[in-house]
C-alpha cells in the first residue's frame, strides 16, 4: 500500500510541475529545446510533425531527475509543429506526460528594409518578406537626436509602414522582426534615415549693390535643422 501511495506521489508531483505550462525553454530557427521533470518514467520518446504532415520521432533517455530535449532535426525556420512528449515506465506503460501542443519556431527576419519617401513628420519603410506564412510584424523605431527618446514599436501585417508624428530634421533608428505563432524572428540590422526639416522663417534679402544680394533667415524652433542650405536664385 504504502508502494502505491508513493508512486502516486510522484506522478502526482510530476504532473504538477510538468503541466503547469508548455516544457518550451527556447526556439530558433531550426530548433526547439525543452524541459520537463522525469517523475517515474525510464525513457521519452517525441513525436512531432509539421505543417508538411509528415511525423518524426526521437527517443529521449532519463539520466537525472530533470530531461532537456532538443528538436534539431528536420525544423525548419517560420514553420508550426504539434509535439507529443511520451514517457514509458519500466513496466512498459506509455502514456503523454503533457498534453498534446504546437511551437513554432523562429521565422527568418525580413530583408531589403529600406525608406521609400521622407516627410518633415513621416517616414514610410517597407521590406521584403522572408515567410510565406508570417503573420505580422513588429516594427521598432527610435529618435537618435533626441537623446531621451525611447524605443517606440507597431504592429503592422503588411510589408509596409508609414511612421507618424515624427520630429522633423530628426534621425530615426529603424528595426523590424517577424511574427509568427507568437515567435518573434530576430531584428534585422538597424537602418537609419532623417525626417525632412522645416524651412528657415523670416528670410529677409537686401541688396548690397548692382551684383550682390544679402540673404538673412532664422532656423523653425520647431526643427532640427541641417548644418548646410541651399540658396536657390532665379
Amino acid at each position: 500500500m504504502n508502494g502505491i501511495i508513493r508512486i502516486l506521489q510522484l506522478q502526482l508531483l510530476f504532473v504538477v510541475s510538468c503541466c503547469g505550462g508548455l516544457p518550451v525553454t527556447s526556439v530558433t530557427e531550426t530548433t526547439i529545446t525543452l524541459a520537463w521533470s522525469a517523475g517515474n518514467y525510464v525513457n521519452f520518446t517525441i513525436n512531432y510533425s509539421g505543417e508538411d504532415g509528415l511525423n518524426y520521432t526521437t527517443v529521449v533517455p532519463v539520466s537525472g531527475d530533470n530531461v532537456t530535449a532538443t528538436i534539431d532535426d528536420n525544423l525548419e525556420a517560420g514553420q508550426l509543429y504539434t509535439i507529443d512528449i511520451r514517457g514509458h515506465t519500466s513496466s512498459g506503460d506509455t502514456s503523454s506526460v503533457v498534453p498534446v501542443f504546437s511551437q513554432a519556431t523562429k521565422p527568418n527576419p525580413p530583408t531589403y528594409v529600406t525608406v521609400t519617401s521622407a516627410e518633415t513628420h513621416s517616414l514610410k519603410v517597407v521590406w521584403l518578406e522572408e515567410n510565406d506564412a508570417v503573420s505580422s510584424y513588429v516594427v521598432r523605431y527610435k529618435d537618435l537626436t533626441n537623446d531621451s527618446a525611447l524605443m517606440l514599436e507597431r504592429s503592422v501585417n503588411d510589408t509596409s509602414l508609414n511612421l507618424t508624428q515624427l520630429q522633423p530634421g530628426h534621425t530615426y533608428s529603424i528595426s523590424i522582426a517577424a511574427v509568427y505563432y507568437g515567435v518573434e524572428s530576430n531584428q534585422t540590422m538597424p537602418i537609419t534615415n532623417n525626417t525632412v526639416p522645416l524651412p528657415p522663417v523670416k528670410v529677409t534679402v537686401r541688396a548690397l549693390n548692382e551684383s550682390a544680394l544679402y540673404v538673412m533667415w532664422y532656423p523653425d524652433s520647431s526643427s532640427t535643422q541641417v548644418s548646410d542650405r541651399l540658396i536657390r536664385t532665379c
